[in-house]
């Protein structure tokens, strides 16, 4: 019985070097690498102005093209809709490039009657993770975060895997183009 319980606690204390490990590796990925969709891009990047900022879900996303504002304007267009978000959502994206030192001149926000839904989406929620640990704070949000998701290494990742994975992480890596910042409508801003 002594051979079989120093087994299982090689076991779990590997397993448990893994998993460590494994979360010191995706937080690094992260947070160091270039943007794949707006949220990261809102949290990294870093000072600019722009003259119209929009925000809310696909219907902005999808229907205000940029391009066509700066020709016809003359100024910059910037588009961070995103499919799915509420208000909640935009609220934190708006203080998120507000804090990184995004200036703006006119800021358009979706109001829409139809959404009902006033608190943070489970996807937006989901691509705040990687960031949990790090310094960033967002003014008057609470992320209500489970035990497991704020002390247990790599549970962040584990819940949230279909959209922070292994097949994330290495397009994250390899500085593959997601087509949530590769649309026509949204640049990434330098």
């Amino acid at each position: 019985m002594s051979r079989f319980s120093k087994y299982i606690l090689w076991m779990l204390l590997i397993l448990g070097i893994i998993v460590l490990a494994a979360d010191q590796i995706y937080d690094y990925i992260f947070l160091n690498t270039s943007p794949r969709d707006k949220v990261q891009l809102a949290i990294k990047q870093k000072q600019g102005h722009v003259d119209y900022l929009f925000l809310g879900n696909s219907r902005v996303e999808n229907y205000i093209d940029c391009s066509i504002i700066e020709k016809t304007t003359g100024k910059t267009c910037e588009n961070f809709g995103m499919s799915g978000t509420s208000y909640q959502d935009s609220y934190v994206l708006l203080n998120l490039l507000k804090e990184n030192g995004l200036t703006y001149s006119h800021l358009f926000i979706q109001l829409d009657a139809t959404v009902k839904n006033e608190t943070m989406t489970r996807s937006f929620k989901a691509s705040l993770v990687p960031f949990i640990d790090s310094n960033i704070q967002v003014k008057d949000v609470k992320l209500k975060l489970s035990w497991s998701e704020k002390n247990i290494p790599f549970y962040k990742y584990a819940k949230y895997d279909y959209l922070y994975g292994m097949r994330a992480c290495f397009a994250q890596l390899y500085k593959n183009k997601s087509d949530d910042v590769n649309l026509g409508s949204f640049r990434n801003m330098k």
